[in-house]
């Protein structure tokens, strides 16, 4: 069964998608909040981590790569007053991590977890 979602949408008490508009106009991403801190699926939003840190790094394949900047620069600043655990959807290293500041004050992915596709 198919059930099309139209902007900002609550799936259940702890899952909802949220409209960030950069890939696609309608780019929705799934956001889990959970007991310590919430969960970001990030998506083709920023498919790798480095897409993420640096956020002029948009994809060739970003419909909208303006939007992707701005919808970037306020998932991050979510992520990092919340705490929030980041999953990169096909980064083969990266799997998932958690948004720091360096010395530099510049972003970073603490990194959780990692893996490779095939390995």
């Amino acid at each position: 069964m198919l059930n099309l979602l139209h902007g900002d949408t609550n799936i259940t008490e702890n899952v909802r998608v949220k409209v960030f508009p950069g890939h696609t106009r309608g780019y929705q991403i799934v956001i889990i909040d959970n007991k310590d801190h919430p969960i970001i699926f990030l998506g083709d939003l920023s498919p790798y981590a480095v897409n993420f840190t640096r956020k002029a790094w948009a994809a060739a394949y970003d419909l909208e790569p303006q939007e992707n900047i701005r919808s970037k620069t306020e998932i991050q600043n979510y992520a990092f007053q919340t705490g929030a655990l980041l999953i990169f959807q096909h980064d083969t290293y990266i799997r998932s991590g958690y948004l720091t500041k360096n010395k530099k004050e510049q972003w970073e992915v603490e990194v959780a977890s990692t893996g490779s596709f095939g390995a």
